[in-house]
């Protein structure tokens, strides 16, 4: 079963997605994924300096910061950026060996209308504060919290319509109790 996990930007996809790979599932996250093709996809490498110039790249890679300067900025930018890098990443979705239950991180599951691609959604929702003091904490100003928020759907649409929610406001082990019984129904009902 392919299961998508979603939610808004710090609301814990990573904790998660580690919860349910301890637990016996097979993990993927699509940011990590755009890392790698980032890295090793030469022919995008020549998109970009091509778009972007030499600004975008730091020690002859692409530089995600750099890159994000532009496209949150600039909503044709990032448009034209998701078009690019989308395909590529599905591929690489498509590609992977699903047997078992495989569960993939995918931040912009619903505004990539990705959702008919997994079996199950899963989205793990936290407060707006909480969310905004996980961002600055990793160093991020209020101007790049805030630009980021508003190109992703709200966290609480994403909630509603996804088939599984987690919430994601107060302790590990309560975090751990809902993955558990999520990845339970998971493994008894199959892809139904």
């Amino acid at each position: 079963m392919l299961v998508a996990l979603t939610g808004g930007i710090g609301a814990g996809k990573s904790t998660v997605l580690k919860i349910f790979e301890s637990l016996g599932a097979q993990v993927a996250d699509t940011d990590s994924i755009v890392h790698k093709i980032y890295e090793e996809d030469k022919q995008l490498h020549a998109v970009l300096l091509d778009r972007w110039g030499q600004k975008v790249f730091k020690d002859s890679l692409p530089h995600r910061p750099a890159i994000a300067e532009i496209v949150f900025k600039n909503k044709q930018e990032l448009e034209w950026l998701n078009s690019v890098m989308h395909p590529l990443v599905k591929n690489v979705i498509q590609s992977l060996d699903t047997t078992g239950l495989h569960l993939i991180a995918v931040p912009l599951l619903y505004e990539i209308n990705w959702q008919s691609e997994f079996q199950k959604t899963i989205s793990v929702w936290c407060d707006k504060d909480i969310q905004n003091e996980r961002l600055l904490a990793r160093g991020w100003k209020q101007d790049e919290v805030s630009a980021r928020l508003s190109a992703q759907l709200h966290q609480d649409e994403k909630l509603t319509r996804s088939d599984f929610g987690i919430i994601n406001n107060w302790s590990i082990d309560f975090l751990n109790n809902q993955c558990q019984r999520i990845y339970k129904l998971l493994q008894d009902k199959g892809p139904t």
